[in-house]
């Protein structure tokens, strides 16, 4: 009978536990309810910056699957396509310690 206990601690209890911890850590918000539009973008250098109106437009167009235009939006701040870090994510899932660049307005073209 003891084997059994230990089996189910080792073999159950502990993988579902590491488990649960990765998924939440990995899936989970990493930072507060703020304002603004729901997708930040992430530049080469790693520092995220807000979308200007051209880019949140794109955003909120009606996309379907296997679109060739649907953007990539990242699950985490340190996910890489081809090496490159830069890209769309949920702003929830940038980290906390990491400052969201307020839009420059004067970068933005009006035409």
């Amino acid at each position: 009978m003891a084997y059994t206990g230990f089996f189910i601690l080792v073999f159950v209890l502990l993988p579902a536990i590491m488990g649960g911890i990765i998924v939440y850590s990995r899936l989970m918000p990493r930072r507060k309810k703020e304002q603004g539009f729901e997708f930040v973008y992430i530049e080469k250098d790693g520092t995220v910056r807000e979308l200007n109106g051209n880019e949140e437009d794109f955003l909120n167009q009606p996309f379907f699957p296997g679109d060739p235009n649907k953007p990539y939006i990242k699950r985490n701040y340190d996910d890489r396509l081809n090496g490159d870090i830069s890209g769309f994510i949920l702003r929830e899932r940038v980290p906390a310690t990491i400052k969201i660049r307020k839009k420059d307005h004067r970068a933005i073209n009006p035409n």
